[in-house]
């Protein structure tokens, strides 16, 4: 798969462990002589697909052991005598699809070679000695090369043949002893020729003869000699015109296992032909059959496992005389499709109790009556599509024990009756394609083990909350091609673990509030979504065609995410900013972005410089880190003063697409022109600096001096009069008077005191003059 044109035979220098070479699909011409030759453990060589004309003889010279060599579909015409001669190990040669003319002997001397394939040439010579020099041929592809006719001793030397094919040719006949030399093989396919029965003849004398193939040849009518053949197990004689098999015909086949006689003009099976036969596959498909013919089930076939008699007209599926008959126990598989069948009869089912397959589809059947799969307990597939059926009661499910797979798709089903609890082991469930308009809660009950449920191209408008509760290992959910205008989350919650693929596409979705938690489920769970770009609103009008999970949350439900937004706690350098907001399931966080608006100029002349800067960063816009869900309030700082400001607080909102979701500059200049919900937005402006800052910074020194120096003297001021005040108490102590015997003070105002020790009056005491001026 390249475009290499040449090879050096230098290329491969010093691979000598190189085992496989592919070199297929490209552009060579030539193979030069010594290419290959120092390839020492060579063992797999492919060519295939390149544009070598001619192979020389020198080609592949050198001891190379070779066993595999392909060269298919390289436009090969012309081989050289001797050029596979050094080739002494090869054991598979592949010449198919070239232009090679002659079949002979010059370049086929490879005496250990058990496989040759050299179909799809166009051989205008076959040379009668063409195999001489491959005594160990085992299989010998020769089909589709224009052979018109072999020479009587083609064969003689390829005693271990074992398999052969010549179809596709235009061989009219075959010479009765062609084949005398083949004594080993096992399968031949004749088939796609001209043959007539009589050819058949010379096939007697292959004694282990297992299996032929007679497709599509003229036959018109099967030889009973084939029954002499002791050992051949299968026969195919498909499109062959066979009009009728004779009774001894059949009888001589009882070793047969696989018998295809399908694609005939066939319309019975003569009754006591298949009496102890050992068949095992008997295909009757594509015939004139109007029913499943009697001697099937009234000769007694015991080994029969699969019955095909599909693109027949059949009227029914046992004729009456067939109910006489003993039931085939072994028989697993029965395909019956594309037939004229109408009805299905309880009696049908009841000479197939083991079967494990049926195939229905395609046919016209409208009705089944009641308790015809109530005896399949070992049916596992059951295919009853592209028929007429309006209704599948859940009476005519039971029985049905083992199912795995049921296809009901394309019929003209208006409703799911509940499943029988029989049904508990479905795990696939087709009914795409029908006329289904809703799905009950108690519809899926007993069916806890389905994992596929497949109801596209139905016309359901509603699903019942809790219809998929019971589906606890559903992975596949085709709803799509449906009328869903609206779908609740809380429907696909009991699935949403298992849940792997779910088809949604082509419904006429409602892009409105009734869907935003479903636009929502959808956005957390991307990974099982399957083609979301199929997604499109059919609802309201003016979102027809827009894709469902690319639009916004509030496009579905206009409503205000950020209800409210205040500004408050302004400074000269900072904003304090509070939202309110919504509890929308779609927003993850929240983000605050501000820029200076226009005609933001200062009156103060001072702050000149902050007004110029702020018409300069006019275009900025600043923004904050991404803010948890329960955020409700962000300061803003390192402001400018004086200086007008937008803020804006937006909802980030999740979505299916993988942008990112930093607001770029662009969006949020945009967004207050927007109808965003998601979004709301409000001005405010700083505060100037206070006055005091305009008188200079000595001023400003001037007064902190003159505080510090007040404060200083008014503490000297209380720490001196407190001082004072203790000394002057330490001179009291010393001229304290005496103290009344009841602990009460002296008492200095009365005229006289009176003595404890006698009844005179004393002389009247006078406080120190000390004591008051303390």
């Amino acid at each position: 798969n390249n475009f290499i044109g040449s090879i050096d035979h230098h290329v491969f220098d010093g691979l000598t462990s190189l085992i496989e070479l592919h070199l297929d699909n490209n552009l060579i011409k030539e193979i030069k002589h010594n290419t290959f030759k120092n390839l020492l453990q060579l063992e797999t060589l492919d060519l295939s697909g390149n544009r070598i004309t001619v192979l020389h003889k020198n080609a592949f010279d050198g001891d190379i052991p070779i066993r595999t060599l392909r060269i298919d579909d390289a436009s090969i015409e012309n081989i050289a005598d001797g050029t596979f001669d050094s080739l002494i190990n090869l054991e598979v040669l592949s010449l198919c699809g070239n232009r090679i003319q002659h079949l002979n002997e010059n370049y086929l001397k490879l005496p250990n070679l058990h496989h040759l394939s050299i179909a799809r040439n166009n051989f205008k010579t076959v040379d009668s000695n063409a195999l001489t020099n491959l005594p160990n041929l085992e299989s010998l592809d020769l089909s589709e090369c224009s052979i018109k006719a072999f020479p009587q001793t083609f064969f003689d030397e390829c005693v271990y043949l074992r398999s052969l094919s010549i179809a596709g040719n235009e061989i009219s006949s075959l010479p009765s002893s062609i084949f005398n030399g083949l004594s080993d093989l096992r399968v031949i396919d004749i088939s796609d020729n001209k043959l007539s029965s009589d050819s058949l003849q010379s096939l007697l004398v292959i004694k282990q003869l297992e299996k032929v193939t007679l497709n599509r040849n003229p036959i018109h009518r099967l030889s009973a000699d084939l029954g002499r053949m002791n050992n051949l197990k299968e026969i195919q004689v498909s499109n062959s015109n066979l009009r009728d098999i004779d009774y001894s015909t059949l009888l001589t086949l009882s070793n047969i296992e696989v018998l295809d006689l399908s694609g005939n003009q066939l319309k019975e099976l003569p009754l006591g032909g298949l009496k102890n036969a050992q068949m095992k596959k008997l295909n009757l498909a594509n015939n004139r059959f109007t029913e499943i013919p009697d001697a099937v089930f009234l000769d007694e076939v015991v080994n029969l496992q699969e019955l095909d008699i599909s693109a027949n007209p059949l009227k029914r599926l046992m004729g009456k005389g067939s109910s006489k008959g003993s039931p085939i126990s072994t028989l697993e598989v029965l395909e019956a499709s594309n037939t004229n069948l109408t009805v299905l009869t309880s009696m049908e089912m009841t000479l197939m109790p083991n079967l494990r397959s049926i195939n229905l589809a395609n046919s016209a059947i409208n009705k089944i009556s009641p308790g015809v799969f109530k005896n399949l307990s070992k049916l596992t597939h059951l295919n009853l599509a592209f028929n007429h059926l309006e209704i599948l009661p859940r009476e005519r499910l039971r029985g049905l024990t083992s199912l795995i797979h049921l296809n009901v798709t394309s019929n003209n089903l208006k409703s799911l009756d509940q499943f029988p609890s029989d049904t508990k082991t479905i795990k696939v469930l087709d009914a795409s394609g029908n006329r289904i308009k809703k799905l009950d809660k108690i519809l899926f009950r007993h069916t806890s083990n389905l994992e596929e449920l497949m109801l596209s191209d139905n016309w359901i408008t509603s699903i019942g909350v809790g219809s998929f509760s019971s589906l606890e290992r559903l992975t596949v959910l085709d709803l799509s091609q449906n009328n869903l205008e609206v779908l609740r989350p809380v429907v696909l919650e009991p699935v949403e673990r298992t849940l792997d693929h779910l088809y949604l596409q082509g419904n006429p979705w409602s892009c409105s509030c009734s869907n935003e938690e479903l636009w929502s489920w959808l956005q957390n769970h991307p990974s099982q979504v399957k083609e979301p770009q199929l997604l499109h609103c059919d609802l309201p009008k003016k979102l027809r065609g827009s894709s469902f999970l690319m639009l916004g949350p509030s496009t579905f439900c206009p409503q205000p995410v950020i209800h409210g937004l205040a500004i408050q706690d302004i400074q000269s350098q900072s904003l304090l900013v509070s939202w309110q907001a919504a509890n929308v399931s779609s927003i993850y966080g929240f983000k605050v972005t501000y820029q200076v608006t226009d005609g933001c100029e200062d009156e103060d002349s001072s702050s000149g410089s902050a007004s110029s800067a702020a018409l300069h960063h006019h275009q900025s816009v600043s923004s904050t880190p991404t803010l948890g869900l329960d955020a409700r309030s962000f300061r803003l700082e390192k402001l400018e003063p004086s200086t007008e400001y937008q803020v804006c607080v937006h909802g980030l909102a999740k979505s299916l697409t993988s942008h990112s979701h930093t607001l770029s500059e662009d969006h949020v200049d945009n967004a207050p022109k927007q109808h965003n919900e998601a979004l709301r937005c409000s001005r405010g402006r700083t505060l100037t600096y206070p006055p005091a800052a305009s008188t200079g910074a000595a001023t400003s020194n001037v007064g902190i001096i003159l505080g510090v120096v007040l404060a200083v003297a008014l503490v000297a001021g209380i720490v001196g009069a407190l001082l004072w005040y203790r000394l002057c108490r330490a001179k009291n102590n010393d001229h304290e008077p005496n103290k009344q015997s009841n602990g009460c003070p002296p008492d200095f105002y009365t005229s006289t005191q009176y003595s404890h020790s006698s009844s005179s009056y004393s002389t009247r005491q006078y406080r120190d003059k000390e004591e008051f001026a303390c």
